[in-house]
């Protein structure tokens, strides 16, 4: 809708354009998208059988370009602010809160290879943003203990970071609220 465009572009050049110090956050699971899924679909054929609906890739789904649009539009606007980038979330192959009503000492992990393998198009985007006073925040790094284990976790011991297959809780919300308010509070 090319009104809805234009409507938020004006809004971004009112709030962000004469501001002395603004931060913009940018982030969102976007690994989807830029694999060609449409909503609700995972990384390919071999985890279908994992989950209680289907997957496929779509031939004629890819929002890249969107995104790749997006980021753009940041660009326009990002000289006089500060830029956070947050990168994808873990997608996991169970609801967690509905596996632990059921059970309480369910462990729900995934391969930090196959979350990294899905996503690996997003990092690879975010990778090529650089501009002068950015930070990148990376979720993964609070519950993937990919060094020791090799998995990440969507809950350990009383921790709950994942609400569903890929929402995080607001106790995971509050430790990357936390990364943000740090870098504003050391930024210069």
């Amino acid at each position: 809708n090319e009104q809805f465009n234009y409507e938020r572009k004006e809004l971004l050049d009112q709030i962000l354009i004469n501001k002395k110090k603004t931060y913009i956050i940018y982030g969102g699971n976007f690994s989807n998208y830029l694999n060609n899924y449409t909503y609700k679909q995972f990384i390919d054929k071999q985890f279908e059988k994992k989950f209680r609906f289907k997957f496929e890739k779509s031939k004629s789904f890819n929002d890249e370009y969107t995104i790749k649009d997006s980021i753009n539009e940041l660009f326009q606007v990002i000289d006089k602010n500060n830029l956070i980038l947050i990168y994808p979330y873990v997608e996991f192959e169970f609801h967690t809160k509905r596996k632990l009503s059921v059970n309480k000492e369910f462990i729900n992990k995934t391969k930090f290879s196959d979350f990294y393998t899905f996503s690996s198009k997003h990092f690879e985007l975010f990778d090529l943003i650089n501009v002068p006073k950015m930070n990148r925040i990376y979720p993964h790094k609070f519950i993937c203990k990919y060094e020791e284990y090799k998995f990440c976790y969507a809950n350990i011991d009383n921790y709950i970071f994942v609400e569903d297959t890929n929402h995080p809780t607001n106790y995971f919300i509050k430790l990357i609220i936390n990364k943000i308010d740090n870098y504003i509070l050391n930024s210069d």
